[in-house]
């Protein structure tokens, strides 16, 4: 006898003692309550494919984007009635603490050619890269002509 007819014996067994005199148990079947068994064995495959796929999107993507904010330092620029003022930036965009300072004339001097809409302005010890137009901007702003071929 296999294991799957010593099983089935065996409930039937257990079912007829349960049941005493009152029946006579002829066969036996294991059943489910709820949905469709089959369904339910798909869509908790299907879920946790994709929790895997969702966790691995997060996970890759949060250390991507974190791997970017590394790399590619973000940072606010100020045109103030002074000059420029440098700032870092929080997790929400915000200016958060000042990094340094300089004269608005940096803006014509210490930029370099476009590339891909956006100009490298050396701004003290490092290089950032801001937009064409809020540099036109910033130009208009303080008064000094845009720069040739900008727009």
């Amino acid at each position: 006898m296999g294991f799957m007819a010593r099983y089935q014996q065996k409930s039937i067994e257990a079912a007829q003692r349960v049941l005493g005199s009152e029946a006579k148990v002829l066969d036996h079947a294991a059943t489910t309550a709820g949905p469709n068994p089959t369904l339910l064995i798909g869509g908790a495959l299907a879920l946790v494919v994709a929790v895997l796929l969702v966790l691995q999107v997060l996970v890759s993507g949060v250390l991507i984007f974190g791997l970017a904010y590394a790399i590619n330092r973000p940072r606010n620029l100020a045109l103030t009635d002074r000059g420029l003022v440098l700032f870092s930036r929080s997790l929400g965009g915000k200016p958060s603490a000042v990094i340094g300072a300089c004269e608005a004339s940096v803006l014509r001097s210490g930029a370099g050619p476009a590339q891909l809409g956006y100009v490298p302005l050396q701004l003290g010890g490092e290089r950032d890269w801001i937009r064409m137009k809020d540099l036109q901007r910033f130009l208009a702003a303080a008064g000094m002509p845009g720069l040739a071929g900008a727009g």
